[in-house]
């Protein structure tokens, strides 16, 4: 199965704190492709985030700027639009979908990334929404993660 996603040519990083800073950390690590740190939990998460973040901020501390804040607000907005779309998806049938949304994130930052591209986190922070293409690639890969997921569950006891 094959989806297009929009995308740039250029990557950008991103921190948010919002509801406590959990939000902030299941970003972060799921930029670098790391879903399961999302899925141990809030605290093991942050220790992840926390190693990570002090040594990019002992490199670069001038990189934390408005630029830096925009392309948070551009995560934040990936990530709840990601939720609400496999919350409303037909085949979504409740459970999981903290795992859902990690892996479908990660996968679409995998495919960006191996085809030289990531998503336009400027034009996503200016539109505050997401575009058709977009949209249309975290269902059909939602959809993917969903049912690998149910079909490990179902023949190896998935957790």
């Amino acid at each position: 199965m094959t989806f297009k996603c929009a995308c740039s040519k250029k990557g950008y990083d991103h921190v948010l704190s919002f509801e406590g800073g959990t939000w902030t950390l299941k970003k972060q690590n799921l930029r670098d492709e790391k879903p399961t740190f999302v899925n141990l939990g809030a605290q093991k998460n942050f220790a992840k985030y926390a190693e990570r973040i002090g040594k990019e901020w002992e490199k670069n501390p001038s990189k934390f700027g408005e630029f830096y804040y925009r392309c948070s607000i551009a995560r934040a907005i990936i990530f709840k639009r990601t939720e609400n779309l496999v919350s409303s998806q037909p085949w979504y049938q409740g459970g999981y979908r903290a795992n859902i949304v990690a892996y479908s994130l990660a996968m679409l930052s995998e495919y960006c990334k191996t085809h030289n591209k990531s998503l336009d986190l400027p034009q996503i922070w200016k539109k505050q929404c997401l575009s058709p293409a977009t949209i249309n690639a975290i269902r059909l890969i939602g959809k993917l993660v969903s049912d690998d997921i149910l079909l490990k569950r179902k023949y190896s006891n998935f957790q």
